[in-house]
């Protein structure tokens, strides 16, 4: 009898639109990254990361147009480039491009639409080519809290979607409630990720 690979969720809800950002782990040094439209339950393939995303140092805009991660690796072309092998970037989700970085983790979004709201008063440098920062991303300093949630037993993770109602992961399965916002209840679900693999061993299977 053959059991499904074991992996890590990690949802990011966008606070005021139907989208969210589903960080894998799987194995503990691989991460995939994921964007999940919930008007359709459709769910875009992104980005895949060989190292540590670190999903406190993890957060999405409200509108759902950027996300801002934490990452680790030991590769000395990322210590050539950065004088660092951890950061902090913003990207747009599925992708982990970065839009803008900074050799730190620290930061979270305000409640004013792509207001990234750091928790350093260090500076965030662009990542562009050109030197500058999208014209509807802005960064200041300060933070805000989380929502509360309800308990929903065996879950691994607990959230509430932009109409405040209940996500939840067990496993490497992706769950959604139908009941009334902050109910729990009608469980649905929306996916189950155990048997994604990274390209790079999808490329030497094929060999």
């Amino acid at each position: 009898m053959s059991t499904k690979p074991k992996c890590t969720l990690f949802v990011f809800p966008a606070r005021d639109a139907p989208r969210a950002v589903i960080l894998r782990r799987g194995p503990s040094k691989v991460f995939h990254v994921m964007l999940w439209d919930m008007r359709s339950n459709s769910i875009q393939s992104g980005s895949w990361f060989h190292g540590k995303i670190h999903p406190e140092a993890c957060d999405i805009s409200p509108d759902g147009n950027f996300f801002r991660y934490g990452a680790h690796n030991g590769s000395q072309k990322t210590w050539k480039n950065l004088g660092s092998n951890a950061w902090t970037a913003i990207c747009r989700p599925p992708f982990l491009k970065a839009l803008s970085m900074h050799v730190s983790y620290c930061g979270t979004w305000e409640l004013v639409p792509n207001h990234f709201v750091t928790k350093s008063d260090a500076e965030f440098h662009s990542a562009s080519p050109e030197g500058c920062l999208p014209s509807d991303l802005r960064i200041t300093f300060g933070k805000r809290p989380q929502p509360n949630v309800p308990e929903v037993e065996t879950a691994d993770w607990v959230g509430l979607d932009y109409k405040g109602r209940v996500i939840f992961t067990v496993g490497s399965e992706l769950w959604r409630c139908l009941a009334r916002p902050g109910k729990f209840g009608h469980p649905s679900l929306v996916a189950d990720f155990a048997n994604l693999v990274p390209p790079w061993q999808r490329d030497a299977n094929s060999k």
